[in-house]
């Protein structure tokens, strides 16, 4: 450690040289993103940009900066010097620091906190250890860091200690500025309760000035206050009520699914409360005024799909608040209370490991949640949110496709389409027709270009009638030769590269098995038109993140998906399906198996159909 901000190549090179250690801890990222940023740096320092790929940027004293301030990473320090002193991998030294950070929240909570009985002091700890910060532990990121100190912030406040209050939201607000909410909030009660003269305006100023360290940081170095302003990622267009109310209740990232019991409590208590207290209001009651405000200042990110864990990372501190306000509105020592209190202490628990618990591969960014999955296949009308968060996770495409996107459901039935405004033409090559076309054109509302189409609105006849398939479960297959099947004169050759298996199966008595050495099977050509639709699919067991499901031209720039999420999960195995119209392409349509892990994977029951 040099002790400065900025980033070197020994940095990286550090993490590299302990590549097997760095395996073994399973952190989020992959040790490739580190080679990346080596070889980045290694060509370009000094000489331009890293910039919008990896987040580093060249500042006026020619070193490279993140654009997320580094306070985080300035406390995280001891802990990477313990990991020295220990021989420990350096990723571990955030997960010391996050788990500390939590356990310094427990102890004000048990040992410090006023005015509360013990009983509550310890669901009070249980609620908080199991809420969406358990999920992000492991991450070396700043959401453990900015959900401890806004949560002992508030505490503080409603222990009245409102100068220590305003200094740790302060000190939060450098990971995320959005918290700076939380001390206005503070500010103003501390004027309201103090006579105001120099020393109290000069306590303020010590205790919140932290606030604007980032940006006279990058103001120095950049001549720009806010480099990810500077950027463009940011837009207020991106403010929508469907962003709002997917900040609460979004099934795929939002809040509900980290408080499924706590939210609605709170919201409902607290309106019962407004109704029958209208006229005697105290201003601790009125916190959850940041929590409704807090959104606006960060729904305007672009990027509204990010690397996650189960629940947005921005969600994270600002579920906090809401664990807060329940602390002061439930902080009664009466029987009932210690039993709703009791029953939403299990309830937390039982939801963060409904969600796998402490997990750095349950990252739920590139595929719905299964709550999100059983609204879509059951009630699709019901679940339409951000067209970000729809097309990342449908499409499994990191930056999402400008393109129109189709959800089939696990009865294979066409159910949902998010439409692109520029591609709604398209909607022919599906099968609409010109008089469905120009209907749907004239009712249809876009948001920043994109508009659902729902069940209720799609005609029965699109996507949904099925030719003949080839179906191969395994059961027939050899291993010394390829076969050829005929769908409507189009002639289907398959390699006879499998490996077939009788440990696994999910019909019959085989299976294909794909390993480290052995990592594609039942690739397929098929002849095939402009416009004619597919829909294949097969089941998998294991390799969840890594026994994919591929369709592509042979030049990959041509045309190329592929899919590791499911659509049905029946038995340990999880069926893959990908739906698409073919584009224009100047070989055979290629379709295989395939699989990047360092385990084994096994698929069965693998099917092409011809969609009329």
């Amino acid at each position: 450690n040099h002790f400065s901000p900025e980033i070197k190549i020994q940095d990286v090179k550090q993490i590299i040289d302990k590549n097997s250690e760095y395996e073994k801890t399973n952190d989020i990222y992959k040790k490739d993103f580190y080679y990346a940023i080596y070889n980045s740096l290694k060509i370009n320092y000094n000489n331009y940009d890293l910039g919008d790929k990896w987040c580093y940027f060249k500042a006026k004293n020619n070193n490279y900066y993140c654009y997320h301030f580094w306070f985080y990473s300035l406390i995280n320090v001891p802990a990477r010097c313990l990991t020295e002193v220990l021989s420990i991998h350096p990723i571990i030294s955030f997960y010391i620091t996050n788990i500390i950070l939590i356990l310094l929240v427990v102890a004000y909570i048990l040992f410090l906190y006023r005015n509360t009985c013990n009983f509550n002091r310890i669901l009070f700890s249980i609620i908080f250890i199991f809420s969406s910060v358990f999920w992000y532990i492991v991450w070396p990121h700043s959401e453990c860091f900015s959900s401890t100190l806004l949560l002992l912030s508030i505490l503080l406040f409603f222990d009245k200690r409102y100068f220590l209050a305003l200094l740790f939201s302060s000190l939060a607000s450098t990971q995320n500025p959005p918290i700076f909410i939380l001390s206005l909030y503070y500010i103003i009660k501390i004027f309201w309760s103090y006579k105001i003269n120099i020393r109290l305006l000069f306590k303020i100023f010590i205790c919140s000035v932290w606030l604007l360290l980032p940006s006279v940081f990058y103001y120095i170095l950049y001549g720009k206050p806010n480099l990810i302003i500077d950027r463009g990622y940011l837009d207020s267009a991106n403010i929508t009520w469907t962003r709002y109310w997917g900040v609460f209740f979004d099934l795929d990232q939002g809040i509900i699914l980290s408080q499924p019991v706590l939210l609605p409590l709170v919201i409902i208590f607290f309106i019962y409360y407004f109704i029958k207290n209208i006229n005697k209001l105290t201003y601790e009651s009125l916190l959850i005024l940041t929590l409704i405000i807090m959104p606006f200042f960060y729904m305007s990110i672009g990027n509204w799909n990010p690397g996650e864990s189960i629940i947005n990372r921005y969600f994270v501190w600002t579920s906090m608040i809401v664990i807060g306000v329940y602390f002061y509105f439930f902080n009664i020592n009466r029987f009932i209370f210690k039993i709703i209190t009791s029953f939403l202490a299990l309830t937390q628990c039982f939801c963060i490991f409904a969600f796998g618990g402490i997990n750095q591969s349950v990252c739920g960014t590139n595929e719905h949640t299964k709550l999100a999955k059983w609204v879509l296949n059951n009630f699709p009308d019901y679940y339409n949110p951000d067209p970000t968060i729809f097309n990342i996770r449908t499409t499994e495409d990191w930056f999402g496709k400008k393109d129109n996107i189709l959800y089939v459901n696990n009865k294979d039935k066409l159910v949902k389409i998010l439409v692109y405004k520029d591609s709604i033409s398209k909607l022919k090559d599906y099968g609409f027709t010109e008089d469905e076309l120009n209907k749907i054109s004239t009712r249809i509302r876009y948001s920043n270009g994109w508009a659902y189409l729902n069940k209720k609105q799609i005609p029965e006849h699109i996507f949904n009638e099925t030719t003949p398939v080839v179906f191969l479960d395994m059961e027939n297959l050899s291993n010394s030769k390829g076969q050829e099947f005929l769908i409507n004169d189009s002639i289907v050759k398959i390699r006879n590269e499998y490996l077939l298996s009788n440990k696994e199966s999910f019909s019959g008595e085989n299976s294909i098995k794909l390993t480290a050495q052995n990592q594609y099977a039942l690739t397929s050509f098929i002849k095939t038109k402009k416009g004619e639709k597919f829909r294949i699919s097969v089941w998998r067991k294991q390799g969840k993140f890594d026994g994919h499901l591929v369709a592509c031209a042979e030049s990959s720039n041509e045309f190329y998906l592929e899919t590791i999420s499911t659509v049905e999960t029946r038995d340990g195995w999880d069926r893959l399906q990908l739906n698409f119209v073919v584009p224009k392409i100047s070989s055979p349509l290629k379709i295989y198996l395939w699989y990047n892990g360092n385990q084994e994977v096994y698929f069965d029951d693998f099917s092409i159909k011809k969609i009329k």
